[in-house]
Formats: C-alpha cells, sequence, structure tokens
C-alpha cells in the first residue's frame, strides 16, 4: 500500500493525547466521503483499545514517541514533591487538571499525579478529582510501561513505589 510521508511508522511506540500509550500496529485504508485515507492504527495499552490516526496528522493531533528510557527515572522522580501549583477553587482547579492531561507533557502529568496523590491522603479528593487522579496515573504508567517494555502492572507499581 502507497501512503504519504509519515513520521511515525508501524511499530512505533506513540503516545495518543488524553488516551496514553499504545504501539502503531498497522496502517489501513479507509474510504471518507468518497475519497481513501490513510489510518495508522494505534492500539493503546489501555485495554487493548485501538484508534486511528490519519498518516501525516499525527503531529497536528499531538501524537508522539514515547519518553526515552533514559529518561524514565526523571519521570517517577516528578511524582514527588515539590507539588504543581493548582488553583484552590474547586472548578478552576479541575479545568486546570484538564487542560495538564489534554496538553500531554507527561512530566507535569507525573507532577499533577503526585500532587493529587498526596492531597488524597491528607483530605479525601472529590470522585471527580480521584478519577483524573487515576486516569493521569495510567497515563503515566502506560508510557513507562512501554518505555521500559515491562507489564502495566509492574509499571504501576513503581509509581506506588515512587509516592510512598
Amino acid at each position: 500500500m502507497t501512503t504519504p510521508s509519515a513520521a511515525f511508522k508501524v511499530g512505533d511506540s506513540v503516545v495518543y493525547p488524553t488516551q496514553g500509550a499504545g504501539r502503531i500496529v498497522g496502517q489501513v485504508e479507509r474510504i471518507v466521503a468518497g475519497q481513501t485515507n490513510h489510518y495508522f492504527e494505534i492500539e493503546l495499552v489501555k485495554g487493548s483499545t485501538k484508534v486511528l490516526v490519519p498518516v501525516g496528522q499525527g503531529e497536528r493531533i499531538g501524537l508522539r514517541r514515547i519518553t526515552d528510557e533514559s529518561r524514565v527515572p526523571e519521570l517517577l522522580e516528578g511524582l514527588r514533591p515539590p507539588d504543581l501549583d493548582l488553583p484552590v477553587g474547586w472548578t478552576p482547579r479541575h479545568r486546570k487538571e484538564q487542560q495538564i492531561l489534554a496538553e500531554g507533557d507527561i512530566f507535569r502529568i507525573a507532577r499533577m499525579v503526585g500532587t493529587l496523590a498526596r492531597r488524597d491522603i491528607e483530605k479525601a479528593l472529590s470522585a471527580t478529582e480521584h478519577k483524573m487522579m487515576e486516569d493521569a496515573r495510567h497515563m503515566v504508567a502506560t508510557e513507562i510501561a512501554l518505555a521500559l517494555d515491562i507489564p502495566l502492572e509492574e509499571a504501576i507499581a513503581r509509581i506506588g513505589r515512587s509516592l510512598d
């Protein structure tokens, strides 16, 4: 199948914004509005979900390569203090947390996980904020799992040890 050149290729480990890490497992063609389009098929670590991303559009939508293995210790260190400076009020804080997830900077996401985990110990988080923390933790865990080529459970355990 001939496709346009792209910054990504089959076999690359990538991060899909707000969904976490996965691997490009193939390319598919789909006809949309009478036009043939080429897509990368990405299998996410999260529940083996698959998503399609238009070839050549990955960078535009925020698709990026996973963090290099050598930076994982720095990523885990980001779970520790100092905390992120988040707004005090729940609504603006929640918006800021959503923005951090959407931006996809895994180091800021890790810092947010650590901040929320410590707040959860001090004063239990609301159900919505707890889910935000778990979603962010999962994003960090999936990235660590692919970067180190370890099972997701081991990546989650490493995060837990870093938070202790």
